[in-house]
């Protein structure tokens, strides 16, 4: 398998040598070995350094400019900002209601509307003010059924005058 195995052994006894310290003799290492070590480590310390000053010298300019208010350059809230009263941001309204008469049909008394509202169908009868099948706690009324229109009312009491689009007449 290995043409010498003397060969094999040559190699981790030679690194060996280079590497064994014999007592009362200085260290003799070969160049380069630990000295990358100690250059990663002064890098490291002296990058350290750096980092601390920039982080005295952000904190002290902060603190002269806005007298003592202001944390590390603003990355933390100051306490004058922590105590300000922030306004309450309005309320989105909600969007409008879309109305459509989807039909009108019957005679005199028993005259139905199909409306829809946002895309719910409901059925009028004129004379009742709630849809067929809802209660009277429906959010919206009937107040009258007149060909091609139907008025309703909301809660609020606002009234909707909803036509028939010239498509559907």
């Amino acid at each position: 398998m290995f043409a010498n195995h003397k060969q094999l052994f040559a190699l981790p006894m030679a690194l060996l040598a280079c590497f064994t310290v014999q007592a009362g003799e200085p260290e003799m290492l070969p160049p380069g070995v630990f000295g990358i070590s100690q250059t990663v480590n002064d890098m490291l310390r002296i990058d350290a350094e750096r980092a601390q000053l920039s982080e005295q010298k952000m904190l002290s300019e902060a603190k002269s400019r806005h007298s003592g208010t202001a944390i590390l350059g603003g990355i933390l809230p100051s306490v004058a900002q922590a105590q300000q009263v922030e306004t309450p941001k309005p309320i989105p309204a909600p969007p409008p209601v879309r109305f459509e008469v989807l039909g009108i049909f019957g005679l005199g008394e028993n005259l139905l509307a199909d409306v829809a509202i946002d895309n719910a169908r409901v059925r009028f009868k004129r004379g009742q003010s709630s849809p067929l099948g809802a209660g009277a706690d429906f959010p919206y009324q009937l107040i009258s059924i007149k060909v091609p229109c139907v008025k309703l009312a909301d809660a609020n009491k606002a009234e909707h005058n909803v036509c028939l689009s010239k498509s559907g007449l």
